[in-house]
């Protein structure tokens, strides 16, 4: 049976409102991002950065700010190159409402170093998609067949996107459903999958949809197992199993946080419970893994809680 241990947890709050964070585990500590303001799309919020040292229990660094209209950061590390991808607000006459901002956003890619556990944003960040691309990160890439597969999607069109991550650019691959967003993806018998958030039919389940051609394609997308109600979640794969975070609840708030063993059954996904990160609120997980360490943060009320684990 797993078992996870729980190593160290820190709560990051700057301003009012923090949410959306990304984790990220490195050699000699851990990066974790996420955006904070006054208030969710106001022109104060900025993506956030925070290098947290593998020792600390506590937030002992400097917070790194990218810069005010940012959002939705996804951290990408590879060969000791780290990249953190982010939205930028972008003006439209289409704009009736603030939360309207997600659906024209601009992509950027920053580069970053880490120097004497200090946060260097290097060279100048490059827009990798203009905002009539609608794409928003969420989940962390994985890399299949020697390519980094970022899953990304278009707030407007309601749907996945899959990317190739270049060196400066992105390169779309293929899309994933309807009224689907924020895809997560894992590997497993030589095929992706995919699982994604409701969005607009609320539907009871997470939709599944898998692809035999490396992102191109993708099969029609069934329900799974896995309680979803409009809300995101995060799959990862640590020590030789799938582990999947996400609201273990059939209502319409986001609560019971849970992380759990990913398994299939009659074809399709399906988790058992592990442990409550927060069974009273908890929303838009991420998670990281590396050869030591499983690492998870979500939104927690209006801060962000970042653990690290261990499985025995």
């Amino acid at each position: 049976m797993i078992k996870l241990s729980h190593n160290k947890s820190i709560k990051v709050a700057i301003h009012n409102f923090n949410h959306c964070s990304t984790v990220c585990g490195l050699n000699n500590g851990s990066l974790l991002a996420w955006y904070s303001g006054k208030a969710e799309c106001l022109d104060d919020q900025s993506v956030c950065i925070l290098f947290i040292n593998k020792d600390t229990q506590k937030q002992t660094n400097k917070i790194i700010k990218i810069g005010n209209k940012t959002g939705n950061p996804v951290l990408i590390s590879n060969d000791n190159s780290i990249k953190l991808i982010y939205s930028k607000f972008e003006p439209c006459e289409e704009i009736k409402r603030l939360t309207d901002k997600w659906k024209y956003c601009s992509t950027w890619m920053q580069n970053i170093s880490i120097i004497n556990e200090e946060i260097k944003l290097t060279e100048k960040p490059i827009c990798i998609a203009k905002s009539n691309k609608h794409y928003l990160g969420r989940c962390n890439p994985i890399t299949y067949q020697n390519k980094m597969l970022l899953p990304l999607y278009d707030e407007l069109n309601r749907k996945g996107v899959i990317v190739e991550v270049n060196e400066n650019s992105i390169s779309p691959i293929g899309e994933i459903g309807d009224h689907m967003i924020q895809p997560t993806l894992w590997e497993e018998n030589e095929k992706l999958h995919s699982l994604s958030r409701n969005f607009g039919n609320y539907k009871s389940f997470s939709q599944y949809s898998y692809s035999k051609d490396g992102g191109k394609t993708w099969s029609k997308p069934i329900s799974s197992s896995i309680l979803n109600n409009n809300s995101s979640l995060h799959v990862i794969r640590y020590n030789k199993e799938n582990f999947v975070i996400w609201n273990n609840t059939s209502g319409k708030y986001r609560r019971n946080m849970v992380i759990g063993k990913l398994t299939t059954k009659n074809g399709s996904p399906c988790a058992k419970p592990l442990q409550i990160l927060n069974s009273d609120n908890g929303s838009y997980p991420s998670m990281h893994a590396t050869k030591n360490k499983l690492i998870t943060s979500f939104t927690s009320k209006r801060s962000i809680q970042y653990d690290e684990w261990t499985t025995g």
